[in-house]
């Protein structure tokens, strides 16, 4: 499970260099540029701690770049240091300006997963809200919020933010199934019997749901 979330992670970090480097939003030097690309192809290839050094270095020697800034944050999560990652996500965060509201959320949602790993759900659920306070929409916030709140027993409120999870991201998967375990164990069968057959449209293979549909079915 971690190593596809890092997986997936790392996808994401990939994808923002490049978009940031296309559209012009990103200031990194050449020099910086040249570390971004060699400290990611250490982090695919599986050397976090040669990514680490070579991102920490190039960070050091000028203003920190949100590429670089993101790139070393993810090198010290794959080194199994999610509470340093986490912090240095939250310098990154600061250092946007006010009106780049998305960026900000999209780096407080992942400060938050980070903190997460480090055991710290209290502050992950302070920075899931925060990046929520910012970007209403993101869908992955609101899926971990209701995570955070279920394993805590706050039911109710979970089911809402995975309601909202698969209003603002109909595609998502793991959302769709979360609320049909979730509304299920508050016996909202009707609600329950819809996210699985979410699922089915979705992925229909999927065995959970055949079987929680079944089930639901026959009782």
């Amino acid at each position: 499970m971690r190593k596809r979330i890092g997986a997936w992670i790392l996808c994401g970090a990939l994808a923002a260099a490049l978009v940031w480097g296309f559209f012009g939003l990103g200031r990194a030097s050449s020099g910086e540029e040249s570390a971004l690309r060699q400290g990611l192809i250490y982090l695919y290839l599986g050397f976090p701690r040669e990514a680490a050094a070579l991102l920490a270095q190039a960070r050091e020697a000028g203003p920190p770049e949100p590429e670089l800034g993101l790139a070393f944050s993810l090198s010290l999560e794959a080194l199994g240091r999610p509470d340093e990652a986490a912090a240095a996500l939250e310098a990154l965060a600061a250092s946007f300006p006010a009106e780049a509201q998305n960026e900000r959320a999209a780096l407080q949602a992942l400060e938050a997963i980070f903190l997460e790993a480090a055991g710290d759900r209290k502050r992950a659920e302070e920075k899931y809200r925060q990046a929520l306070e910012s970007s209403p929409r993101l869908a992955v916030a609101h899926r971990r919020l209701a995570l955070v709140l279920w394993a805590r027993g706050e039911k109710e409120e979970a089911l809402w933010h995975l309601r909202r999870s698969v209003e603002e991201s109909p595609e998502y998967l793991a959302a769709w199934l979360e609320r049909g375990r979730l509304s299920r164990s508050l016996d909202r069968r009707e609600e329950s019997k819809a996210s699985y057959e979410a699922v089915l449209r979705l992925d229909p293979g999927n065995e959970e749901a055949k079987a929680a549909l079944k089930e639901l079915a026959g009782s």
